[in-house]
């Protein structure tokens, strides 16, 4: 049978609601005492459960004070056992809680202000591996116990015990159990266009991220839109492309924009220069970034000679004409304007490494069987009768008790 969730109850039911008088300033329970719901710690650490060694060498149910938000757990013990030890855990008849926590719980930590979200995202996978394996164990309708016997128990119980958190440690949003909540608060943080590809990458505080493709045509600027999450980008024929295939919300700044050197935060609008885009519709564009350098402008070209002035004519005895004056000479053409260079793309963002995997946790030792119920003791024997009076006779024996 596959997994199949159970509104959850306990051995102890309550047929009223619990309150106080209307003067008290006393609370019912502490949110870190629910089990799942909404919760508040100081530290990202009180999001971690830990087995103290003690326990972890010799065995048994692990209560540790230090776990804040602890599970339900067994634990097998390895001095002076040798493995394989068997670990069990304890879940609630709701199939999704241990101990005080339970699949899709919030809790905020007052650290890094951030509210976290507890996941397992294959788990009705991982139960039915496990239920199909047989180590899953039915308590009767009360909960269930799951054992590392087998390699679908151990792979559920290593979901349970990880507290790997996003962001921590390398640990990214596909592995961590600890995922950073989303509370529609997503905004675009940055963004990359890659000149190879023509393609433009906007980045989210979540973590996810919007591709743009296939630009053509001319931008001559731009606009985005925080609260609407939406780009547009302004083309020189009149026309206009907005983009909306991405988040944006409260919190942060509406764009951040880096060329790898300089960042620049609080982003309203942006401008291209020397780009082509083209409408794909739906709003998806395509940006090229083709500007060049400019070419020089040409020379100026000289002026004209003047000419020279003619000679005078002699006399008969006169005298000598005057020589012509000469021409003034052209002025020089201006230079033309040099062209202005085309805008260079800026560099992708180098990608985040991957974390390493966390450990398995060690199996329990199985429990000790129950000690044999001692034999019934023998029934007393009946006593005796009294011997009957004689004229004057003696008292009748008193029988003796049996064994």
């Amino acid at each position: 049978m596959s997994f199949q969730y159970k509104n959850p109850t306990s051995s102890t039911i309550i047929n009223g609601p619990v309150s106080v008088t209307r003067e008290s300033d006393t609370g019912v329970i502490f949110s870190v005492n629910s089990i799942g719901g909404y919760m508040e710690v100081w530290n990202l650490a009180d999001l971690e459960w830990v087995i103290p060694q003690t326990i972890y060498d010799n065995g048994g149910p692990v209560n540790f004070s230090g776990n804040v938000i602890p599970i339900s757990f067994v634990c097998g013990g390895y001095v002076p056992y040798s493995p394989p030890v068997i670990n069990q855990l304890n879940l609630n008849n709701d199939g999704i809680s241990s101990g005080r926590r339970r699949l899709g719980m919030l809790v905020f930590v007052q650290e890094n202000l951030t509210t976290y979200q507890y996941t397992i995202p294959n788990y009705n996978s991982l139960w039915n591996v496990a239920e199909t394996d047989g180590s899953i164990y039915d308590s009767g309708g009360s909960g269930y116990a799951v054992l590392n016997d087998t390699a679908g128990g151990a792979a559920l119980i290593d979901a349970w015990t990880g507290s790997t958190i996003e962001g921590v440690s390398g640990v990214t949003k596909n592995n961590a159990r600890w995922r950073i909540a989303d509370l529609n608060d997503t905004f675009v943080t940055g963004g990359t266009y890659y000149s190879a590809t023509t393609s433009l990458d906007l980045y989210n505080n979540d973590g996810t991220s919007v591709t743009i493709t296939g630009f053509t045509g001319t931008v001559t600027g731009g606009t985005y839109n925080s609260g609407t999450g939406t780009l547009t980008l302004n083309n020189s024929d009149g026309s206009s492309v907005n983009v909306s295939g991405f988040t944006s919300g409260g919190g942060g700044s509406p764009l951040s924009v880096g060329d790898g050197t300089t960042t620049v935060a609080n982003v309203t609008g942006m401008t291209f220069s020397g780009a082509s885009v083209i409408d794909n519709g739906g709003g998806n564009v395509t940006i090229n970034f083709s500007g060049g350098t400019g070419t020089s402008g040409t020379s100026g070209t000289d002026g004209s000679s003047g000419t020279s002035g003619t000679s005078g004519t002699d006399g008969s005895s006169g005298t000598s004409g005057t020589s012509g004056t000469d021409g003034s000479s052209g002025t020089s053409g201006t230079d033309g304007t040099s062209g202005t260079s085309g805008v260079s793309g800026i560099d992708g963002s180098s990608g985040t490494s991957g974390t390493d995997g966390s450990s398995g946790t060690s199996g329990t030792d199985g429990s000790s069987g129950t000690s044999g119920t001692d034999g019934t003791s023998g029934t007393d024997g009946s006593s005796g009768t009294s011997g009957t009076d004689g004229t004057s006779g003696t008292d009748g024996s008193s029988g003796t008790s049996s064994s």
